[in-house]
C-alpha cells in the first residue's frame, strides 16, 4: 500500500450504488419489447459490462438482431429512466464522497469505467464530484469492454501525461465492483480492492482487500 501513487476508480457500484436501478430499468425496457427477463438473470448475465455489450447479448439470445437503430433506441430509453431516477435519488456508496475528499490533491484520482459517458458526466455534475478527478476513460474509447485491461491502460497512459509521467502499473490502485471489473485491473498489472456493494465479495477474492462501502476503517492505511 506504501507504494500506491494512483488511485483509480470504477463508477457503477463504485462511486454510485445504481446497479438496482439499472437492472429495474434494463427489465423494463425489455418488457417494453415483449421481452421478459428476470432480474437474478440480469444480475448474473450483465454485471460489469456496458450497455451496449449487454443489450447486444440478450437480444441475439432472444431472437432479436441487435441493429444499431434498435440498441440506440433501447439503451436511450434506459438512460431517460435512469436519469428521472437519479433526479428523485443519489445513492452515493457510503462514504465515497468523503474518502475522496481526502485523497483529492495528495493523489491523482481517475474513473475508468464501461457505463454511457453521458450518464457518468451527469451524476459527477450533479453530484459534485467532476471536479475531483484528474482523468477519465471509458470502454467505449477502446472498444474493448471489461474483463479486457484496456481502459486501465489507457487511464495509465492518461495518468503519465499528466502530473504522472513515470507511474507504473503497480503503483495504480483500483476500487472495483464486479468480477470482470477485477480482472481487469489484475490483467493491467494494477492492484485492486474490491468493493462488494453489488455482489458477493468471494467474487473479489482476487483483491488485496474487500470492503463493503469506503467507511470501512482499514483504507486509513492508504
Amino acid at each position: 500500500m506504501t507504494a500506491i501513487r494512483a488511485l483509480v476508480f470504477d463508477f457503477n457500484g463504485v462511486i454510485l450504488h445504481d446497479e438496482p436501478i439499472h437492472n429495474e430499468n434494463l427489465q423494463s425496457v425489455f418488457a417494453e419489447e415483449g421481452i421478459s427477463l428476470s432480474l437474478g438473470e440480469i444480475r448474473h448475465r450483465c454485471h460489469g459490462r456496458g450497455d451496449y455489450e449487454c443489450f447486444s447479448m440478450l437480444l441475439r439470445e432472444n431472437g432479436r438482431e441487435p441493429t444499431p437503430a434498435l440498441l440506440d433506441a433501447m439503451i436511450g430509453r434506459k438512460s431517460k429512466y435512469y436519469r428521472e431516477r437519479i433526479d428523485r435519488e443519489m445513492p452515493l456508496v457510503p462514504g465515497v464522497r468523503e474518502f475522496i475528499e481526502r485523497c483529492y490533491g495528495r493523489l491523482p484520482l481517475a474513473l475508468a469505467s464501461g457505463a454511457l459517458p453521458s450518464e457518468i458526466r451527469y451524476v459527477l455534475n450533479q453530484s459534485g464530484l467532476d471536479r475531483f478527478f484528474a482523468v477519465t476513460a471509458n470502454t467505449c474509447e477502446v472498444n474493448l469492454p471489461k474483463p479486457n485491461p484496456a481502459v486501465y491502460l489507457l487511464t495509465l497512459e492518461r495518468l503519465r501525461a499528466g502530473s504522472a509521467p513515470d507511474l507504473a502499473p503497480g503503483q495504480c490502485l483500483v476500487f472495483e465492483d464486479s468480477a470482470v471489473g477485477l480482472q481487469a485491473a489484475l490483467g493491467a498489472g494494477m492492484g485492486c480492492v474490491g468493493v462488494a456493494t453489488s455482489t458477493d465479495g468471494r467474487e473479489l477474492a482476487g483483491a488485496a482487500m474487500v470492503i463493503a462501502d469506503f467507511l470501512d476503517p482499514r483504507l486509513t492505511q492508504l
